[in-house]
């Protein structure tokens, strides 16, 4: 379960399973692929990552909110909607991660 898991929270959305992956995953009708970190990769540089990941999706939200896209989409009907239910403070977040790695 803990694989699947990490596919599901991959950095890249394209590379996160679709929902009908990830249930046949859990019922054991598909394979579960292994998941390979890149060790040369720095906690600095992979931080550096999330950083501008995180920036770039708020501006993306930012403007969709400022131009009116997202003005009568609700948030509950879909994982898909521009609005995130838990913001995530990018300092708070990258400072709490470090403590616990």
């Amino acid at each position: 379960m803990i694989k699947i898991a990490l596919h599901c929270t991959n950095v890249s959305p394209a590379a996160r399973p679709n929902m009908s992956s990830v249930v046949s995953m859990l019922e054991g009708r598909q394979g579960i692929e292994d998941i390979v970190s890149n060790p040369s990769v720095t906690k600095e540089a992979r931080n550096a990552a999330w950083t501008r990941l995180l920036q770039d999706n708020d501006r993306s939200n930012n403007a969709n909110q400022k131009h009116g896209l997202l003005a009568d989409v609700s948030t509950t009907g879909s994982s898909t909607s521009g609005s995130d239910l838990y913001p995530i403070n990018v300092s708070q977040y990258l400072n709490n991660r470090d403590t616990i790695l």
